[in-house]
């Protein structure tokens, strides 16, 4: 399995309560989430290099690149990785990943810039300064290629809120708060220093009975609810359960039942859905 050589945003709900609580000390801005694939542009001596967020070599994106040297004028960027996401405007993710994936340019392609880190001394991308000191490095000029994002206040805008109106919007997979004093490190963002904000949908779903199965995280067994997601397709629930209710899933068996989920999969399943409780004023399903 590739290991990450970027630093990888987290969801909420897989920090620790230490991580939680050392929140409330933090700064944080509020950022859209862009529904691309993330670059990673190394710079150094004899030019740039383009890799995924796993370092395999980037073919598509050259011109990317290219636009992120002419839009930095004088400054040296030899020593620099610039990261982003790329996006293309009114384009599905399976379309923009397979133009990324290509071993040919793809100048239609654009790149959302989010972060400049200095490389280390093993050339990888771990930078003891703070974003908002990262991102100052150079100033950037426009460039078409190129699109630049600043930072709300989810102070003032509600993070879920703003999370969902993004993907309605299309083009986003949410948002994300990101501490601004925080370095950058390479590996999933334990401490908090970039987190996933991700809509809710809540819907009230029949269940049509239960079946073993095992823990995604855990690898323990468990038990997941089945419940009827319209046209003939029935899904998995089963997080949110409690011990008890797991030694008794039979209980909500021809009962309709709340489930919060992170949206739908392309095939038409629930995304990471969590058992809420079971919905006794409701006489009918949603699907």
């Amino acid at each position: 399995m590739s290991k990450y050589i970027i630093q990888k945003a987290i969801d909420r709900k897989d920090m620790s309560a230490k991580a939680l609580k050392a929140m409330d000390g933090k700064r944080y801005g509020l950022q859209p989430k862009w529904d691309g694939c993330h670059l990673v542009v190394k710079f150094h001596s004899k030019g740039f290099g383009c890799e995924s967020a796993t370092g395999e070599e980037v073919r598509s994106c050259g011109h990317i690149g290219d636009a992120l040297v002419d839009s930095a004028g004088s400054f040296d960027l030899d020593g620099y990785a610039i990261t982003g996401e790329v996006w293309k405007e009114n384009t599905p993710f399976p379309d923009i990943s397979g133009s990324f994936r290509r071993h040919a340019a793809q100048p239609d392609l654009k790149f959302v810039v989010l972060d400049i880190v200095k490389l280390d001394q093993h050339g990888e991308l771990n930078d003891s300064r703070g974003w908002e000191e990262r991102i100052r490095t150079v100033a950037l000029k426009e460039h078409p290629s190129l699109i630049w994002v600043g930072l709300r206040d989810p102070r003032i805008i509600p993070p879920v809120k703003y999370a969902e109106d993004l993907k309605a919007a299309g083009g986003y997979d949410g948002a994300i708060l990101r501490d601004v004093n925080a370095p950058y490190k390479v590996g999933r963002c334990r401490d908090g220093e970039v987190i996933k904000v991700k809509p809710l949908l809540s819907l009230d779903l029949m269940c049509v009975g239960h079946v073993a199965d095992i823990g995604e995280k855990t690898g323990r067994p468990t038990v997941a609810l089945l419940v009827t997601l319209g046209g003939g397709k029935i899904g998995k629930v089963a997080t949110g359960l409690t011990h008890a209710q797991q030694a008794n899933p039979g209980q909500f068996s021809g009962y309709i039942i709340e489930v919060e989920a992170m949206g739908w999969t392309e095939d038409g399943l629930l995304r990471e859905p969590r058992f809420k409780g079971v919905r006794h004023d409701k006489v009918a399903a949603d699907r």
